[in-house]
């Protein structure tokens, strides 16, 4: 969901840094980050995805309570899904809310793109595991999702930077061969 396209991330980052402060500054919410092409350091964006650990409700009261100092306008609450979005003065933010225990996972799918993120779901599925956007599973059992690097460490994967997963800010003709890179030894 977005209003403007073409927004450069430049623009959107002090409101970025603002929102999660606000969030973190909540005693129930202990985790926030912008994700998606915000994470990646796209230079152009669209809207921002962010994936707050947290209460739902305590989440929404937190956002909602910056018109105080911006318009903000609440765009859809899908409380089932754990997901609503806000405009912002003229910024989309898609929040993805979560708790401890699957907030790397949302991060990482999230943070994408998408083609990262079936590479990821390959050597998971080579190793036995399932990976989803809440967690890396065996047998359904949860193992990993907590933290981003939890999941690329029982992948036996080197992290990769935000920056360096997705294609270059060009746009998104242009293949560009993601560096994904096993631990020696596993």
């Amino acid at each position: 969901m977005h209003l403007k396209r073409d927004t450069p991330l430049i623009g959107v980052v002090p409101l970025i840094r603002e929102v999660k402060a606000a969030l973190l500054a909540h005693p129930y919410i202990t985790a926030a980050e912008a994700c998606g092409a915000a994470r990646r350091g796209v230079p152009v964006v669209e809207d921002v995805d962010m994936v707050v650990s947290g209460p739902f409700v305590d989440v929404l009261t937190v956002v909602l309570s910056l018109s105080k100092n911006h318009k903000v306008h609440q765009a859809t609450n899908e409380r089932k899904l754990n997901k609503f979005a806000v405009l912002i003065d003229e910024c989309y933010f898609n929040f993805i809310v979560t708790n401890d225990d699957h907030f790397g996972a949302w991060v990482l799918f999230y943070t994408g793109p998408i083609f990262f993120n079936m590479i990821m779901c390959s050597k998971a599925k080579k190793l036995g595991y399932t990976l989803r956007q809440s967690g890396l599973y065996f047998n359904d059992v949860l193992i990993a999702g907590r933290e981003e690097r939890q999941i690329f460490d029982a992948l036996g994967l080197v992290w990769v930077d935000p920056k360096n997963r997705g294609i270059k800010p060009l746009g998104w003709q242009k293949k560009q061969k993601h560096v994904i890179i096993e631990k020696e030894g596993v």
